[in-house]
């Protein structure tokens, strides 16, 4: 049990951190975020807390409707929430780590 917990934390983390995972890692990372809240916590700590740059955040408030302190946590849970869900799609997913962003993306940040 400790592996598998081991095992989806890391695949957390590489979803999170720009690195582009093969479609079965996605899905196993996805499957693991559904099923371990202390996995979606850690994800949502990562999510929140590396890479957001000021003008990130001034972006994301802006498209998101939302204030610059809400910015990166509404951002990460919509994209972990979709994520999770099934809704967010390896396509969307390996678009947005390489910089591009998605029509469906930017639905699922606004929330809609």
């Amino acid at each position: 049990m400790r592996r598998i917990h081991l095992f989806s934390t890391l695949m957390t983390v590489v979803l999170l951190t720009g690195c582009a995972p093969s479609q079965q890692q996605f899905e196993a990372a996805r499957e693991a975020v559904r099923g371990s809240e202390k996995t979606r916590a850690f994800a949502m700590r990562e999510c929140t807390t590396k890479g957001w740059q000021r003008k990130n955040i001034q972006n994301a408030a802006m498209l998101l409707d939302t204030t610059e302190k809400l910015a990166p946590r509404v951002a990460c849970k919509r994209y972990l929430d979709a994520f999770r869900s099934g809704r967010l799609d390896y396509a969307d997913a390996v678009a947005f780590k390489q910089g591009k962003i998605t029509p469906k993306l930017i639905k699922i940040l606004q929330g809609r």
